[in-house]
């Protein structure tokens, strides 16, 4: 197991900031990375409709997340919440990738990218925002692709975290 920190800073964390954790582990060969956004109380509108937004594209976009779809359908549903919530000229380049050997592989979870899903295929699931000051929202998660759906191989929380 591999394991690595950026170096810290004497930034002290401010009430209403955004924080984003990256836990990435390489094991045997295999690497899974996990990231979570963390809202620092008091949160602000613009910061909670943001996590929201991007938890409901989450649940949305994992729909799609089987065999008989492909990656550009897990972004275009997931980039479809973003876009009702008035979003559009935010958009990620993408809402994931290909991990395993590699930390970053193909395919992308993206417009155009038409993969079909098979059973044993392995992404990070990671939709996100970033908003100008506000700073960017990202949860992501390590996800195998098996008959049945999406399998989470990433345990943290999923909901909206505030400290």
């Amino acid at each position: 197991m591999n394991y690595f920190a950026e170096i810290s800073t004497d930034k002290v964390i401010e009430p209403g900031e955004l924080t984003l954790s990256i836990i990435w582990t390489a094991m045997q060969g295999y690497h899974a990375e996990n990231e979570r956004t963390v809202a620092m109380k008091p949160v602000a509108p613009e910061a909670a409709k943001a996590f929201d937004t991007i938890l409901e594209a989450r649940a949305k976009a994992a729909d799609y997340l089987r065999p008989g779809y492909s990656c550009q359908d897990v972004y275009a549903a997931a980039t479809g919440v973003m876009k009702r919530y008035g979003y559009q000229d935010m958009l990620p380049g993408r809402v994931g990738h290909g991990i395993g050997l590699g930390a970053h592989e193909y395919p992308s979870l993206g417009p155009g990218v038409e993969i079909e899903f098979v059973p044993g295929m392995v992404f990070s699931f990671e939709p996100s925002l970033r908003i100008g000051s506000l700073g960017g929202i990202q949860h992501s998660d390590t996800v195998l692709i098996t008959e049945k759906g999406p399998e989470f191989l990433t345990h943290s929380p999923r909901g909206f975290l505030q400290a």
